[in-house]
């Protein structure tokens, strides 16, 4: 029998731990987030030791080498993904299972793949042309090039379906197994002899092993099978979703590139790393943002007429972990940045502060982006994302001269603020509007139904508000 233990907060026994626990795991939105949130840090932690290893087995000019193809492959993927991870998650919920859910998945694989294809040739031309290791200009090396890209990029779709089908345990399955097959592959003697050619294959090995494995299960748990017939209809009527989400996922992911290197344009190396250090640190409190609007842009396509209500669900969640978080990472942080040396507490603990009071303004401005994608209003949230982008980037470069490496941060923080006030302004606005938008639909014509009530003709409905309330 379980005995409460008792203390300021009250009475809590093991069952109601236990209770807890699994209302907590019921809930998809938490279920979700949460494995999403383990996968990127189980990724990162990986990738971490992956780099640890190789720069204990390799020479550092191949691990350098490598470093930046593998940082090469990952913009190129941005670049090409084409919002085909997102307009899935969109479209699969409303679609039967079998020809026309198969048809789907095959239209975003085929998108994926093929511009993963084109673009890798593209940026590793480039690459080759821009970087001097020679061992880049190799027809292997770029073969592993592109093929790491195209592999990636149908890796992130898989990762997509999975989220829409409520089963995000496959992709932290996966993601596991790739991460653990890298560190594996760094150390087989064959590839060792090849250097950074070798880094290379083996992480694009890892992946499409991963990837494989990812689609197997896909095959065996949803009966999966790629069609043919068909595919230029349905991607004429994914087209409008895949841009959509393609244009918004460049804005939110364009300051996270250019920030770092307006500042390492802009200050000297000592300060870039510091600046580095307290970026690597309060990046992590982004994380969990991440995985809540992920997690609920899955739920809130399957059940669009509860968007509202996740959202306020997903607010909720996120604010209160963030308020934790950073009251431990205000006492813990200077001592984080003190392993890095002394001279980084001294340098580098207001900009890490910096970014940590910026987490909660990021997570609202982050679920709001993700209702506005759910509503279908992919203008606004990409004028919202590259508007925010602008602000960021360009406070940067302006506070820089004239605050250091601290200016970065308090630029990151001043554009989360101004992204808040857009969506609480919109909150005001954007039920106006509907009102304004409504009193003509009234005037062109009503139907009296037979028991005497007014209604709107066909077509005249208002559409549902796409801000969030505030919980």
């Amino acid at each position: 029998m379980s005995r409460p233990v008792r203390g300021g907060l009250g009475a809590v026994t093991p069952a109601a731990a236990r209770r807890l626990i699994v209302n907590v795991y019921k809930d998809s939105l938490a279920r979700t987030s949460g494995l999403v949130l383990t996968t990127t840090v189980v990724t990162a932690t990986l990738g971490f030791g992956f780099w640890v290893i190789a720069a204990r087995t390799y020479h550092s000019r191949a691990v350098g080498t490598a470093a930046v193809t593998v940082s090469l492959m990952t913009v190129i993927s941005l670049l090409s993904i084409l919002g085909t991870t997102a307009a899935p998650q969109q479209r699969l919920p409303a679609r039967r299972r079998g020809r026309e859910w198969n048809l789907t998945v095959t239209v975003a694989l085929a998108a994926a793949c093929g511009a993963g294809v084109l673009t890798g040739v593209v940026g590793w031309g480039l690459g080759a042309a821009i970087l001097h290791d020679a061992a880049i200009r190799s027809p292997a090396y770029g073969a592993a090039l592109v093929v790491g890209v195209a592999v990636t990029n149908g890796g992130m779709v898989l990762d997509g379906v999975w989220l829409s089908e409520r089963a995000a345990y496959f992709p932290l399955l996966t993601s596991t197994v790739m991460s653990v097959a890298k560190i594996g592959l760094l150390l087989i003697p064959q590839l060792r002899a090849h250097g950074a050619l070798g880094i290379q294959i083996g992480w694009t090995t890892a992946t499409l092993a991963a990837v494989l494995l990812e689609l197997s299960i896909l095959v065996w748990r949803r009966h999966y099978r790629a069609r043919r017939r068909g595919l230029l209809g349905e991607a004429r009527a994914m087209r409008r979703m895949m841009a959509g989400n393609y244009v918004v996922g460049l804005g939110a992911s364009a300051p996270a590139y250019a920030v770092p290197v307006v500042v390492g344009a802009a200050v000297s190396a000592s300060s870039t790393a510091y600046f580095y250090s307290a970026w690597r640190i309060g990046s992590m409190f982004f994380l969990l943002a991440t995985a809540v609007s992920n997690a609920l842009f899955a739920e809130g396509s399957r059940e669009p007429d509860r968007s509202i209500r996740r959202a306020r669900q997903a607010i909720l969640v996120v604010v209160p972990v963030l308020l934790l978080a950073t009251v431990v990472m205000v006492v813990l942080g200077p001592s984080m940045l003190e392993a890095f040396g002394p001279e980084y507490r001294l340098r580098a603990l207001g900009i890490l502060l910096l970014l940590i009071a910026a987490a909660i303004p990021d997570a609202l401005t982050a679920v709001y982006r993700t209702v506005l994608r759910l509503r279908g209003r992919y203008a606004q949230a990409a004028a919202f994302m590259w508007g925010m982008a602008v602000v960021q980037i360009t406070l940067t470069w302006v506070l820089l001269p004239i605050w250091g490496i601290t200016g970065a941060g308090a630029a990151w923080l001043i554009a989360e603020c101004c992204g808040v006030g857009v969506w609480l302004v919109d909150e005001v606005w954007h039920p106006h509007r509907r009102r304004r938008a409504a009193k003509p639909a009234s005037r062109r014509g009503r139907e009296i139904d037979a028991e005497g009530t007014t209604r709107l003709p066909a077509g005249d409905e208002v559409a549902p508000p796409g801000g969030i309330p505030l919980p």
